[in-house]
């Protein structure tokens, strides 16, 4: 299967897939291609992997800083992150997640605008529907209003209003409730989603499990908001999901990448790990912050090859790096080094590292559980055996959600909204295991042994705020809910526990040394193209507007 890039530009639209089986270009032509004439087979799995490509590079990376998971190689780099350190938030900072969800959702409202009157669309109208409403919910949780109900319109509207939040959120969750009915009403006549399914693999169940997961975590999402009628709402669903079926594998992507090129790798490898041309991207720039490593290392600092116990991680100790609760995953997550092996990382703010000396090699970079690439030399040359490592890890799949985070969703319903969820404890367990699991069969060729989290559960519910065993009331299993999913999905999906840190305050996230901010944004501000291309309608924001909680705030944190 040989890969191709198939573009079609119309105002802000793109879309990109790879795979010559999705796109039959004999059945259009390719030099008179019209937007409404792409078939939905043709359009869904270009529409999934651009969108996905602004999920794993920017949206992650801006969640893995701001939740101080990820921090920047001083030992290379003269003050990397300064912007997201000192909490410089205007209207360039990141604004390439509005801007590239934006151009990638339209491709989605496309699929269910296709004439369809002998519904033989049906299932990819369903998948669209969901998939819209999966990533739409995030430009809610960012930035709060924002167009949908004029958006994609195209020429007829280049100019579309801003809705009401909560207006939005009920509209996405009636996507869900749409594609639902439509994947009970099919009478198996339709088109089949076949290889255009490149993350379900046509698989009409997960799918469905999947809208459930959705909008369950959009229910806990509002769950806490005074918000007038969110409330009443929230409890007219809960009923409706007692019971339902969720997610229990990991929900990944995989448009069939491969080295071979920029666009054709998998865009996380391809952004922070190796490029094509065996030149090593940001894996020099991205390395564990001092804050992680100290937790991983169970409350120790590590200066050299002196360590010591941190007071401020105190708590982390019964989760020592040399004894057998220790994290296991963290390993996989860092590469440990030095003698003794620890998580070696920077403080964020700082000019020095944990183990002071030139170069990568005294801090941990991004381990193989993230990126599939087992080594740490940056040079592809130096060993035969690394371009092919190289290769293979180009080609894995990325991570849309992890069963983790589904388990996660599941044991704070059954703590907060209905018992009938499940028993939260062995819920919550069922969230490390998973995660676990997917450090344990990430995929790979090197005998990379499983790792068994019974230890670490154990340890982990001695400490309040990281298991469950110690939490005495709602808020301190709260906090080792987000704790746990914090430390499942960083670096992986990490946009979702920043926005789940910023709707419960958990886990705990210092601030950077030197940030200009007394706290983490609560909001991002609108990107200079709205404010270019739709000025009559992008609401004005102050820099306090984006650090307090006010009206301008995503609906649910008010």
């Amino acid at each position: 299967m040989k890969n191709i890039k198939f573009i079609l530009s119309f105002v802000a639209l793109g879309f990109l897939s790879s795979c010559d089986n999705y796109f039959e270009i004999n059945d259009v032509n390719p030099n008179a291609v019209q937007l409404e004439d792409v078939p939905p087979r043709l359009m869904l799995p270009g529409a999934m992997a651009q969108t996905f490509r602004t999920q794993a590079t920017t949206m992650n990376a801006l969640g893995s800083i701001l939740t101080n998971a990820w921090a920047g190689n001083v030992n290379s780099f003269a003050s990397p992150y300064s912007r997201e350190y000192k909490l410089q938030v205007d209207n360039s900072f990141y604004s390439g997640i509005w801007d590239g969800l934006y151009r990638s959702m339209a491709n989605f409202e496309l699929i269910t605008k296709y004439p369809n009157a002998d519904h033989s669309q049906d299932q990819f109208v369903a998948v669209a529907k969901i998939m819209k409403s999966y990533y739409m919910q995030y430009i809610v949780d960012l930035y709060g209003k924002a167009p949908y109900s004029e958006a994609f319109q195209y020429q007829e509207n280049l100019y579309p209003k801003y809705d009401n939040d909560f207006e939005i959120y009920k509209a996405l969750v009636q996507n869900l409730d749409d594609a639902r009915a439509i994947m009970n009403g099919l009478t198996g006549t339709e088109l089949g989603l076949g290889s255009s399914d490149i993350m379900m693999g046509g698989d009409l169940n997960e799918w469905y499990n999947f809208a459930n997961t959705l909008e369950l975590r959009m229910l806990l999402r509002m769950r806490s908001s005074n918000y007038p009628g969110v409330a009443a709402y929230v409890a007219s669903r809960v009923p409706g999901l007692v019971g339902q079926s969720f997610i229990s594998t990991d929900v990944t992507i995989n448009p069939g990448y491969d080295g071979s090129a920029d666009d054709k790798q998998n865009p996380f490898f391809n952004a922070y790990v190796f490029s094509p041309t065996l030149a090593a991207q940001n894996r020099t720039l991205v390395v564990a912050s001092g804050h992680i490593a100290r937790i991983l290392n169970g409350g120790n600092t590590p200066v050299n090859n002196v360590v010591t116990a941190d007071p401020a991680y105190a708590k982390y100790t019964p989760l020592n790096s040399t004894g057998a609760a220790v994290d296991q995953r963290g390993a996989r997550m860092f590469f440990r080094i030095g003698t003794p092996a620890k998580v070696r990382g920077v403080l964020q703010g700082s000019s020095t590292s944990d183990t002071q000396g030139a170069g990568t090699t005294q801090v941990s970079r991004l381990g193989f559980g993230i990126t599939k690439y087992p080594y740490t030399s940056n040079s592809l040359t130096a060993n035969p055996v690394y371009k092919p490592s190289m290769e293979w890890a180009s080609a894995q799949s990325g991570v849309i959600m992890l069963a983790a985070e589904s388990y996660f969703l599941q044991a704070e319903a059954a703590v907060f909204l209905d018992a009938g969820f499940g028993f939260a404890q062995g819920l919550f367990d069922q969230g490390i295991t998973a995660s676990y699991d997917y450090y344990s069969t990430v995929g790979n060729p090197f005998g990379i042994a499983a790792i068994n989290p019974a230890a670490y559960i154990a340890a982990a519910n001695t400490i309040v705020g990281v298991g469950f065993g110690a939490a005495t009331n709602d808020a301190e299993r709260l906090e080792a809910i987000m704790y746990q999913k914090w430390m499942a999905l960083h670096s992986l999906h990490g946009i979702e526990p920043f926005i789940e840190y910023t709707r419960t305050g958990y886990p705990s996230t210092p601030l950077a040394i030197g940030a200009e901010q007394a706290n983490k944004p609560k909001r991002l501000n609108y990107p200079v193209s709205e404010y270019v291309a739709n000025s009559a309608n992008v609401p004005a924001l102050s820099t306090s507007q984006l650090f307090t909680v006010n009206s301008t705030s995503p609906f649910w944190l008010q």
